[in-house]
């Protein structure tokens, strides 16, 4: 059995882990804050994504698989920046940040009349009138934000952080940021870069070695980036199931070891 079948076997044994345990027992927790509706549903967005990869490594599109382990990174990044501390308060400015960029984009059509005819203007204005009361808290919550951040502070990110600064802010920076995620950016950007990804030892584009390395790329990051993420969830829920995935990285670890 080469590394990608046992990568592959790894794989479904940490998917079944989760559809028969870990899903259920997340399912069953009430969810009654804006912490534990924002972390489940990172947590879901993100367990969706990895089955994505997954069905694109088994079917031999290795390259389009690294692009889901950058939306994999990205969003463990952010569920581990909002459970990290300031847990409650992080996840009310995530939620809410929907709302201001929604009423941006609302404004901006109407005023530009750029509604599509089946959404008029007056559907608009009423959706932008009922959504004040959560704009006032967004705009709130990122003042406060904007205060505490000081010059580190970034209007167009919803914590005023990129995820360079997210993954520095939580110790995560060094590692994954400037190894993984620079590779994966270069593949979802289709720079220059993305090339190497395709191209095989005597420089043919889509060559079949180049695919498999590919694919091995993105089964050992989307493992690792999933592993976090439930860690962080089974934290805030309180699931105990702190040594089955412990088991599960350590068998993980091993295999990527050798």
């Amino acid at each position: 059995m080469d590394n990608i079948e046992k990568l592959i076997k790894a794989f479904q044994e940490l998917i079944v882990f989760v559809n028969d345990s870990f899903s259920p027992a997340l399912q069953k927790k009430n969810k009654t804050s804006y912490l534990d509706v924002v972390i489940y549903f990172l947590f879901t967005k993100n367990y969706k994504t990895f089955n994505a990869l997954y069905l694109l490594c088994i079917n031999s599109y290795g390259q389009d698989a690294l692009i889901l382990s950058r939306s994999i990174f990205e969003c463990f990044i952010t569920l581990a920046y909002i459970s990290k501390e300031n847990s409650e308060k992080r996840a009310e400015l995530f939620a809410f940040d929907g709302v201001l960029k929604n009423r941006k984009l609302i404004i901006e059509a109407i005023e530009n009349n750029y509604s599509p005819n089946y959404f008029n203007s007056e559907i608009l204005i009423k959706f932008n009138n009922q959504n004040e009361l959560f704009c006032n808290k967004a705009i709130e919550l990122r003042n406060e934000e904007k205060k505490r951040l000081k010059d580190k502070w970034k209007p167009n990110q919803w914590a005023g952080l990129s995820i360079k600064d997210m993954a520095k802010s939580i110790g995560l920076a060094d590692f994954y940021y400037w190894g993984p995620y620079y590779l994966l950016s270069n593949q979802a950007h289709s720079n220059g870069n993305s090339a190497i990804e395709y191209s095989g030892l005597e420089g043919n584009l889509d060559d079949e070695m180049a695919c498999n390395e590919a694919i091995e790329k993105s089964l050992i990051m989307g493992y690792d980036f999933l592993l976090k993420t439930l860690y962080s969830v089974n934290n805030v829920f309180s699931l105990e199931f702190n040594k089955k995935i412990e088991a599960l990285e350590e068998k993980y670890s091993n295999l990527i070891a050798k």
